[in-house]
């Protein structure tokens, strides 16, 4: 397998789970893309008899709570039509032997249809926690961040990313498990998130200060998913598939680049979100 110069490859990786606990990878392939590290999963198994179905479940388990990108099962038999079935639509991508040392990696970046999921976070409400606790009209006008001090703008600011980042993680595992196609997308989320930050202060007007023990921020989240059509190239050996996804109403431009070097069995992902020229 011919690897980008930044690839590091590791045999019997031990990865973390969201809870902690700690499991053994065949072969974990990171790699860094725009600054973001990529994880490519290679399992591999050798029988004597086909990959049946309850390998497959196996590593829908063992993968639903390991932060890789790609999981790819390699097997010296082939996999039968249940185990085909369930991988497919767990996106668990299968190979034979046979097969992943003669398939046309750069080829298969021309079936590739990027899907675009933009999001806009539109606040509701900001309700304050704090000890002591402050009246039903508490309004705070500072802050101070880990003994820095900081603007109830700023502070906000930072609660609303946090949401958004919560949100995208949700949207990756709903997208795996609940949604799976476009149409099953929400046009929006209403929730309400609860913020623990670690030390913060807050200051009200008669300049009375408080520790903030919790924030709980209700908002909306507005979902545009679509799936995009890019254009194609090639350079020397090098694939490129580039799309845009523009969203007047919020603003936004989503930009999607794959690249694929000839010989090698992964895509690279650079995507970005940028807001629209002004008119």
């Amino acid at each position: 397998m011919q690897l980008a110069e930044n690839a590091v490859v590791t045999e019997s990786a031990l990865l973390k789970t969201l809870d902690g606990a700690t499991r053994e990878v065949d072969v974990l392939i990171t790699y860094r893309v725009a600054d973001v590290e990529m994880r490519l999963a290679i399992e591999c198994r050798e029988r004597n008899r086909t990959a049946d179905v309850e390998w497959i479940d196996s590593l829908i388990g063992k993968y639903r709570d390991l932060p890789v990108d790609r999981v790819i099962a390699v097997s010296n038999q082939r996999f039968t039509r249940t185990a085909r079935r369930k991988a497919q639509r767990s996106r668990i991508e299968m190979r034979t032997l046979r097969e992943a040392l003669d398939t046309d990696w750069a080829a298969e970046l021309w079936s590739v249809k990027p899907v675009s999921v933009l999001r806009a976070t539109e606040v509701l409400d900001v309700l304050f926690s704090c000890t002591p606790p402050p009246g039903p009209d508490y309004l705070p006008v500072e802050a101070i961040v880990d003994g820095v001090p900081s603007s109830i703008d700023a502070l906000i600011k930072d609660f609303i990313a946090e949401v958004r980042a919560a949100v995208g993680e949700q949207l990756m595992i709903d997208a795996e498990t609940k949604y799976r196609t476009l149409d099953k997308f929400p046009d929006k989320l209403e929730a309400d998130y609860k913020i623990i930050p670690a030390d913060v202060i807050v200051i009200s007007g008669d300049n009375v200060r408080r520790r903030l023990d919790f924030c709980i921020v209700s908002a909306i989240t507005h979902i545009r998913a679509t799936v995009l059509e890019p254009s194609r190239s090639m350079f020397d050996d090098i694939a490129v598939l580039h799309a845009q996804h523009d969203i007047p109403e919020m603003h936004e431009r989503a930009t999607v680049i794959l690249t694929q070097r000839r010989g090698e069995h992964f895509f690279r992902m650079s995507d970005t979100t940028t807001k629209l020229p002004s008119a």
